[in-house]
């Protein structure tokens, strides 16, 4: 069984916002208890975290376009940023062993030579030269990969009596007009072609969250560009969503982000006084709805919820925090 100590997040992030939203009880095995559905290792080594092909190929595109970018910031040569970035996808691909077997089509399509499709792909819809494109840059550098984090006003820790803070990370903040545009690009098995793709985006608390970090960064960001990058096969289609943000939007985000802090503060404090029988409700409740089975795939803690003693199946999970503040892409 793995070493569980129950804590509380100093450091929220839009992926931990979501999961609560969804299912507070998912948001307490993965964030509170920080479990992970976990997978042999090799003989003699302990369970692993089970790997994602599909964030494995998230991470390395994102590499790619991030060394891309960097490359022809320092040098706008447009094939020699290109080289760089397909030699970054490459060496990021192969750092990683043991890579699970695709059981769908989506994860038939995630392939380093579909890596690559997409990156050359990318720069041909969005040409690195494109007004529209262009990075904002500062005395410190190109702004892209952008990450940090703000204090949720009024938030409390509950064992520490700090400030909850509040973490997101841009792909990139470009330069219209000199106006400052976030910019996110997302993967998917979805057709970004359709009507239906930009229309998700129209209150993804996401994007809000990010404008209220840069605002607090000292950029006054309120328009959003989504690339859309659509993996198939032998291809890769490309759509682009603008959205905007208006204060009013963002301080409606802020209130309601708080209240849900409290809230989550509250549940955490009711754990220690959870000591009803057993069929009382947990104090971070199932939702016994979408959450169980999202993406074409069950919640990594179906077997926990599905079972009347679900502390004799934690062998299945390994404790692996999730670190919004980690330094990922190319650090």
């Amino acid at each position: 069984m793995p070493d569980i100590l129950t804590e509380f997040p100093s450091v929220i992030d839009n992926t931990m916002y979501e999961r609560w939203k969804a299912c507070p009880h998912q948001f307490w095995r993965a964030d509170i208890q920080g479990l992970r559905l976990a997978e042999p290792g090799a003989p003699g080594e302990e369970p692993r975290i089970r790997k994602s092909i599909h964030l494995h190929f998230g991470s390395v595109l994102a590499a790619g376009l991030e060394a891309t970018r960097r490359a022809w910031h320092a040098h706008p040569n447009y094939d020699e940023a290109l080289a760089v970035g397909a030699d970054t996808i490459v060496r990021y691909w192969d750092a990683e062993t043991d890579l699970p077997e695709p059981h769908t089509f989506t994860e038939e399509a995630k392939t380093l030579a579909a890596c690559l499709l997409a990156l050359q792909g990318y720069f041909r819809e969005w040409p690195l030269d494109d007004p529209n494109q262009q990075v904002y840059v500062l005395d410190s550098g190109p702004l892209v990969e952008q990450s940090g984090a703000r204090a949720i006003p009024g938030s409390v820790h509950p064992d520490t009596g700090e400030p909850i803070l509040y973490a997101g990370r841009f792909d990139a903040i470009l330069n219209r007009a000199g106006q400052p545009w976030g910019l996110d690009d997302k993967t998917t098995g979805s057709a970004v072609t359709s009507e239906a793709w930009p229309r998700q985006w129209r209150l993804r608390g996401q994007f809000t969250g990010y404008c209220w970090l840069a605002q607090g960064w000292g950029h006054s960001v309120e328009w959003f560009l989504i690339h859309g990058i659509q993996i198939l096969k032998a291809s890769c289609k490309y759509a682009e969503a603008v959205e905007v943000r208006p204060r009013w939007m963002v301080d409606r985000w802020l209130h309601q982000l708080q209240a849900d802090v409290a809230s989550m503060v509250h549940q955490y404090k009711q754990l220690s006084r959870a000591e009803g029988p057993a069929e009382s409700p947990h104090p971070y409740a199932q939702a016994y709805g979408h959450a169980c089975f999202d993406y074409n795939s069950p919640c990594q803690f179906q077997t926990l919820c599905a079972e009347p003693r679900p502390e004799l199946f934690l062998d299945d999970y390994v404790v692996g925090r999730w670190d919004p503040l980690a330094v990922r892409g190319l650090g």
